[in-house]
């Protein structure tokens, strides 16, 4: 006999956040296409591969956190640049003919080299940016193509030690405390320029140019990344050069403009040549108007931006994919459910999709998650979606999210639904850090405690009213979803214990904050 939901009801393991760096071999395959992923890949065929030169362009793909972008763009990694017998079965996910078939015609003649990078990579100075980019790209073309050498600034600096010995080892290093320390003789320093990062070649050319002078010309990183994907076609390796660069928001925290310029070269490379960039990062709201965001608006004329939304759809998706429901149509338990409580939501279903059976299905199977508690996740995710807050993790959170509710006996076999009241408790730390909320945190927390000694009911009606007011300035369209007026009240707990206690007869006990009426149950 079930005692929570639990029992019936099972999460799936959770993956916190998708690692473009630490991937299995299959898991950018669980990616579920929609209709957003099909715009995103078509747009991003359109920018690669398009022979216009006015479309042709570096991507840039941006959205708050825990929207799935990171996840989308390794799936277009991979459509793009794994072998075709690998991707084939998956192109079947895509929804679009026309887009299925313009993918599959493209895959069955080309083939682009990926290069991935996450975060900063020592990106800090124009030549450890430089170096960087050449290490990773040097990388993945030798565990790819072994015999290809690439010729870069940290194989300058071996030619030039092996041609140079005697001098390097009685005169460069013996001049500089920083070699001295770490290395005794030229194999070291070749050694260290063969595995090492961009610290220990500065190091080194440092040394040089301190002990004899400059013997190095600093590197065009566009140029060279042109050369190398001119090389990469040259020997038949792949058809072009992607660059795919995630966790770019805190590059652009480092960035200054000598930085920014060299993006926006190796982006306007992409115009006559076959390498490109392709950003992601969380979606900036807006440029600043000093120095910096005036050079970064300036960068991004350069690429075809891309703004990747949580939409409906896609979250219902996710959320329903967080958990199992062992033998879901013949459980009995479930069913049941459903018996129950669907024939109360149906009003609120057509009123939340305006009658869309795709997504009146999706959240349908959503249960014992409120319809309204599934509808407004779909909206919080690109509003107030942070690295510790997203839906995702909502949904697997053991102390206020779906997973903690599930594992309440409290909450089972007593008309208990996961109303939004939940909600409020689990992404209150990101109301607390918005300025418009501010009102709303303040009336919690004068009034929480009052509220609840009329009983917990009250207290969860009153965390929904203060979530609405707290997200409904955030919304631009659809607004008559998002006021606590009568109406929407008595649909966020139709079908919950809560929904009989609230009468046309409210209690204005409380303020009447910001021009919205705080209604109370009896």
């Amino acid at each position: 006999m079930a005692t929570k939901y639990s029992d019936f009801i099972h999460l799936q393991n959770f993956l916190p956040v998708y690692d473009i760096l630490d991937e299995s071999s299959s898991s950018w395959q669980s990616f579920i296409p929609t209709t957003q992923f099909d715009e995103m890949l078509q747009r991003s065929l359109t920018a690669i591969t398009s022979t216009e030169i006015s479309k042709r362009k570096s991507v840039w793909v941006r959205g708050t956190f825990g929207t799935g972008k990171s996840h989308a763009s390794a799936v277009i990694k991979h459509l793009l640049c794994d072998n075709f017998d690998a991707i084939n079965s998956y192109i079947d996910n895509i929804k679009n003919p026309a887009l299925k078939a313009q993918l599959r015609n493209l895959r069955q003649k080309k083939r682009y080299f990926a290069v991935t990078l996450k975060g900063v990579e020592k990106a800090y100075d124009i030549p450890r940016f430089t170096l960087s980019l050449q290490r990773a790209v040097s990388a993945e073309l030798k565990s790819k193509a072994p015999d290809f050498v690439v010729a870069s600034d940290f194989t300058a600096a071996i030619n030039w030690i092996e041609s140079h010995r005697r001098i390097f080892e009685t005169e460069v290093i013996p001049n500089s405390e920083e070699l001295d320390d770490i290395i005794s003789t030229a194999d070291d320093a070749i050694g260290m320029l063969k595995t090492g990062g961009p610290d220990f070649y500065i190091t080194v050319e440092k040394a040089i140019r301190e002990t004899i002078g400059s013997v190095f010309e600093q590197t065009s990183i566009s140029d060279w990344l042109a050369e190398v994907e001119k090389e990469i076609e040259h020997r038949g390796i792949a058809d072009g050069l992607i660059i795919f660069w995630d966790e770019f928001t805190s590059v652009m925290d480092t960035l200054k403009s000598d930085r920014i310029n060299v993006l926006q070269n190796i982006a306007e490379k992409s115009k006559n040549n076959n390498v490109f960039l392709f950003l992601i990062s969380h979606r900036v709201e807006s440029q600043s108007s000093d120095t910096k965001g005036k050079d970064i608006t300036k960068m991004s004329d350069r690429f075809d931006e891309i703004e990747y939304r949580m939409d409906s759809l896609s979250t219902y998706l996710i959320m329903r994919h967080s958990y199992t429901i062992p033998g879901e149509e013949s459980n009995q338990l479930f069913q049941a459910l459903k018996t129950k409580v669907l024939p109360k939501v149906d009003n609120i279903l057509d009123f939340l999709t305006n009658g869309n059976p795709e997504q009146i299905g999706h959240i349908k199977s959503l249960l014992p998650l409120h319809p309204y508690t599934a509808f407004l996740c779909s909206e919080i995710s690109n509003y107030v979606g942070s690295s510790n807050r997203s839906v995702i993790k909502f949904m697997h959170d053991g102390d206020t999210g779906f997973k903690a509710f599930l594992n309440n006996e409290n909450n089972y076999g007593v008309e208990m639904l996961m109303t939004a009241d939940t909600l409020w408790d689990f992404f209150y730390p990101s109301f607390d850090n918005a300025p418009a909320s501010t009102t709303f945190i303040g009336m919690f927390t004068s009034y929480g405690d009052k509220v609840k000694a009329e009983s917990e009911d009250h207290l969860r009606v009153f965390k929904a009213i203060l979530l609405l007011n707290a997200l409904s300035p955030k919304f631009k369209k659809s607004i008559e979803l998002m006021i606590p007026n009568d109406k929407v009240i008595g649909y966020m707990f139709a079908g919950d214990r809560v929904h009989d206690k609230i009468t046309d007869r409210h209690l204005y006990t409380l303020m009447y904050q910001t021009g919205n009426r705080m209604s109370y149950m009896q």
